[in-house]
């Protein structure tokens, strides 16, 4: 919600909202809902790469390293 709202161009509105949603799956992840997680970081993946962030504020590292942790608990 709030990404949708921030200052700035369309395409980057969408690649925070990206970024945003890439928490929430990992808030579901700690939730043990696993599922709903991995849906989530789709979107969120979706959502990133059809964005855009020319001052490079967003890490994809981070979404890359709470992805990572979703598929870690998913093999254990």
């Amino acid at each position: 919600f709030v990404a949708r709202h921030v200052p700035g161009t369309d395409a980057w509105r969408v690649r925070l909202e990206g970024y945003c949603t890439g928490h929430v799956a990992n808030v579901q992840k700690v939730q043990n809902r696993l599922k709903a997680a991995e849906a989530t970081f789709a979107r969120a993946w979706d959502l990133w790469d059809a964005g855009e962030d020319e001052a490079g504020l967003l890490s994809k590292a981070r979404l890359f390293d709470l992805n990572a942790s979703l598929r870690w608990v998913q093999r254990h």
